[in-house]
């Protein structure tokens, strides 16, 4: 499986959790055309960046991650980063300023 593939694939599954979870709508960003991979909403809710990483990376990675998306964000955005422990679990990190 190819690169592109395998993180399209990911960040499908991500997506599908954020469906089944609390946000009504998501839209992946196809061919880095935002700061996140996966922009997710409800109705009168939060907005979420999501940047998911399906290769290895490391939890203080993630969270460097999620803090810079923090800076790309509007105001009031939950930022997240999204990665794979080794036990093929998802790994959820929150940015804050």
């Amino acid at each position: 499986m190819n690169t592109n593939l395998k993180g399209a694939t990911y960040e499908r599954a991500v997506r599908k959790l954020l469906l089944l979870g609390a946000y009504t709508y998501c839209v992946r960003s196809t061919c880095s055309r935002s700061p996140a991979d996966l922009i997710a909403w409800k109705p009168l809710g939060r907005l979420a960046f999501v940047q998911c990483k399906a290769g290895t990376v490391s939890c203080a990675a993630a969270m460097r991650l999620a803090k810079e998306l923090v800076s790309q964000a509007p105001i009031d955005t939950l930022c997240l980063a999204v990665h794979k422990t080794a036990k093929k679990e998802f790994c959820w990190h929150q940015g804050s300023d």
